[in-house]
């Protein structure tokens, strides 16, 4: 199915060795039918076979797919590629169509507890004034902050000046034991830039960014003995 609409065997074969492999005809298939245009659908192709090979190389499964790593992948992408009209649609639409084929979950609002209202809330209007980022990549740091902290402090009133390195270690070996290394790392830029924008207000005063490392084809084994060190 997928020849027909773009023949090229190196992108076919791309495809079909990913993870999305078992979606794409349908989905492809569907944008033709909804009307799009021959030449969208062939693009829509390449865009999707250039996300599975990202994919691939982050260590993400279909499964993982979500509006963060969706963005970074366009982050990625566009440092060698200049931005096209029909890329956050189409990658929009295919994120409909896996979630309405129960591929992946639907999004998940960032609630926090009320004892972590004004701390999220001034996350985030720092992520959107001074890091101007884009309302995915908020909504995901958000969410992985309240998580954070939901694990530290519970319902209490966060203190904030009290976490240690011991912490980070005790929450990214949990997200590293749940999700792949691709995901993990998204996790861990997010609390880099949650530990950062703590240090700036100078709400803690030990900069924890420093203490959360990349993860990468290190076993937990290695990356609690990374941990352990600093």
């Amino acid at each position: 199915m997928i020849e027909k609409f773009y023949p090229n065997p190196i992108v076919v074969q791309r495809l079909q060795a990913g993870p999305l492999s078992a979606h794409i005809d349908v989905f492809v298939q569907q944008l033709f039918d909804e009307g799009y245009t021959l030449w969208t659908a062939k693009y829509a192709v390449r865009l999707l076979a250039d996300l599975t090979t990202w994919m691939q190389q982050q260590g993400l499964t279909i499964t993982e797919l979500a509006e963060q790593p969706v963005n970074a992948y366009f982050q990625n992408r566009y440092r060698t590629r200049r931005p096209h009209r029909d890329d956050q649609a189409i990658l929009k639409k295919l994120m409909a169509h896996l979630r309405g084929a129960g591929v992946i979950a639907a999004p998940e609002k960032a609630v926090a507890d009320p004892a972590y209202t004004s701390i999220v809330q001034a996350f985030q209007q720092y992520l959107v004034c001074q890091r101007n980022l884009a309302p995915s990549t908020i909504h995901y740091s958000l969410d992985t902050v309240v998580r954070f902290l939901s694990q530290r402090f519970g319902t209490q009133l966060p203190n904030l000046d009290a976490l240690c390195a011991q912490d980070v270690t005790r929450f990214m070996l949990q997200q590293a034991r749940r999700y792949s290394v691709g995901y993990t790392q998204l996790i861990a830029s997010a609390l880099r830039s949650f530990f950062r924008f703590l240090l700036q207000q100078a709400l803690i005063t030990t900069n924890l960014a420093q203490c959360v490392p990349t993860p990468g084809t290190a076993t937990l084994v290695d990356i609690a003995q990374v941990y352990q060190r600093r």
